[in-house]
């Protein structure tokens, strides 16, 4: 079967490819405070879903949840072992708008957890709370993303199976936004 690999315009998507970027970031900095340390950090990597980006499951106090950025239904999603589902919509948020509504569903479902909010790996970054600058979220440009993200990860999993050593699932890195397997 024959798949076509989407076109991804820098110059089209560089707005929305910058905003998904710090929306990544959040999300492994809520990794990076819920769950114990692993090496080389992946611990606070993303994985490809077929609907988008996922957490896995994360730890909290009595109970277990899950954050996914859905692109395919351009949501966020936060899911509870309680059955609780909470999500907001993606249009039109800026980071900082997505991080204080992430934050409040946090807060609704008993997950007051906190983070160091300044992103990493970025000349000049502006912290989460603070940054109105990243704003775009053009649907076109982030189903594309997706789309090459879920061709890159059969890409690396077939590299990888060739390998008969320990190694790493197929992740994305959020600090640089970069999809690896080790």
């Amino acid at each position: 079967m024959k798949q076509r690999w989407p076109v991804l315009s820098y110059e089209q998507g560089k707005a929305t490819y910058e905003t998904l970027h710090m929306w990544t970031q959040i999300l492994g900095k809520i990794k990076l405070e819920t769950l114990p340390w692993m090496n080389h950090s992946w611990h606070v990597t993303l994985h490809t879903t077929p609907t988008g980006l996922t957490t896995h499951t994360l730890p909290y106090q009595d109970q277990n949840f899950q954050i996914d950025l859905d692109l395919i239904h351009h949501k966020l999603k936060v899911i509870t072992s309680r059955g609780e589902l909470q999500q907001f919509d993606l249009h039109g948020l800026s980071v900082a708008e997505f991080y204080n509504k992430l934050f409040q569903i946090l807060k609704n479902l008993d997950i007051p957890i906190h983070i160091y909010t300044k992103p990493v790996e970025l000349v000049d970054p502006i912290r989460f709370e603070e940054d109105t600058l990243h704003n775009s979220y053009d649907v076109e440009q982030a189903t594309a993303f997706h789309r090459s993200l879920l061709g890159m990860q059969r890409v690396f999993t077939e590299f990888r199976c060739n390998f008969i050593g320990k190694c790493r699932d197929v992740h994305l890195c959020c600090g640089s936004c970069d999809l690896e397997v080790s």
